[in-house]
């Protein structure tokens, strides 16, 4: 097969992933729309957005392996990521930032994007600018880490342990954590955070949100508490990675 030939099959397989991830899109938002007008539920919609995002991932992997079936590549890193400062993310496949795995890092996302993923971030700062605000943010599978972070839709956090969150969305909820510090805005008039199976959590009284406990009908504060603000964003901005144990230790 020639050059062209290769040239011209891997165009065309392009447009075939990016006509999948387009329809992707278009059904997230659809989503998005009918639940903010009270036609899904909290609890579906945790298992829709999951959904999305398997169909995402394996649509990335699905591309990587075919990239790397027809052409070879290599990579170098320029150095470790535990000591990196990264000023700008790297969009992965069509655009939705997927950050997997990442230890020891401060990473500060400076494009907009529809949706962004953070699975399995430990010891590290990600922040999401108020003016660079994503549209759906995933959080999973996090420990000891900052995530300053600004949704236009909502955030999905599950199986947190040690963490602050700090930022504003229109929708939130917090599933399988424990260990969170919570200052968030809710944009919208529902103002309200879901929390479920998640103990020894801190949200901030002064933004004055509901807090709907799934495990205690009772309403009792069981499972979280009220405080005063503890931290603020301009103290995170200037935190490093290497001062992340002693100052989630003082708020945790």
């Amino acid at each position: 097969m020639s050059a062209k030939e290769v040239l011209d099959k891997f165009h065309e397989q392009s447009k075939y992933w990016k006509s999948i991830r387009e329809e992707i899109n278009k059904f997230k938002q659809w989503v998005t729309k009918i639940h903010e007008i009270g036609g899904i539920p909290q609890y579906d919609l945790k298992k829709i957005t999951s959904t999305i995002d398997i169909w995402v991932l394996s649509l990335d992997d699905k591309k990587r392996f075919f990239n790397k079936k027809k052409f070879k590549f290599s990579y170098k890193p320029g150095r470790d990521n535990r000591s990196s400062y990264i000023e700008s993310s790297q969009p992965s496949t069509f655009g939705t930032p997927t950050m997997i795995g990442k230890d020891g890092i401060k990473c500060i996302i400076e494009k907009p994007h529809q949706s962004v993923s953070l699975f399995e971030i430990k010891n590290s700062i990600i922040i999401i600018p108020a003016d660079m605000a994503a549209g759906a943010i995933t959080l999973k599978n996090c420990n000891d880490s900052i995530f300053m972070i600004h949704s236009e839709s909502f955030l999905y956090a599950e199986e947190l342990e040690n963490c602050i969150i700090i930022g504003r969305t229109h929708q939130m909820r917090l599933h399988k954590s424990m260990g969170v510090y919570l200052d968030i805005q809710i944009e919208s008039t529902l103002n309200k955070i879901i929390i479920e199976e998640s103990t020894s959590i801190k949200f901030v009284n002064s933004r004055n949100v509901e807090i709907d406990d799934f495990n205690e009908p009772s309403k009792k504060h069981l499972n979280y508490t009220m405080v005063g603000k503890l931290v603020n964003e301009a103290e995170i901005a200037e935190t490093q990675p290497e001062s992340l144990p002693s100052l989630i230790k003082s708020i945790i």
